[in-house]
């Protein structure tokens, strides 16, 4: 997440300080490199989102307090607090699982996206290599 924040401001601000040459296109190559630019920080942008989204909790039922669990098991007998017990664990993994699915594919989300704007950020940096050639 650290990574990401740090990469989006990074970007973001290179982008700004050199907004005077990079929103001005004059030729075919600035106006790709402006375009590369927009989509290589949407991209950051929408990596930085889903690296958000994978990191949220939300609301789960976890297992009971543990007063109100001892006193219930207590007037229980074996069978039925050995259950009690098997359920206590069960239903919270029940729960809990396609929430981690769900932050799974967050994050797969995160990397793919990762992985577009590197390729992105390189095509920058090669089409600016290549105006300052032609320049």
């Amino acid at each position: 997440m650290t990574f990401v924040t740090i990469l989006v401001t990074l970007v973001s601000g290179l982008i700004a300080y050199f907004s005077a040459t990079l929103f001005q296109p004059q030729s075919l190559l600035d106006f790709a490199i402006s375009l590369v630019s927009v989509l290589s920080v949407f991209v950051l942008i929408c990596a930085w989102g889903h690296a958000l989204k994978s990191l949220k909790i939300g609301e789960i039922n976890v297992a009971p307090r543990r007063e109100k669990n001892i006193t219930y098991m207590l007037e229980k007998d074996y069978e039925q607090m050995y259950q009690h017990m098997i359920n206590c664990y069960l239903d919270p993994i029940k729960s809990l699982s396609p929430k981690i699915d769900q932050k799974a594919l967050y994050l797969r989300y995160t990397y793919e996206e990762l992985t577009i704007a590197g390729f992105a950020l390189s095509l920058l940096l090669f089409l600016t290599f290549l105006r300052e050639i032609v320049a």
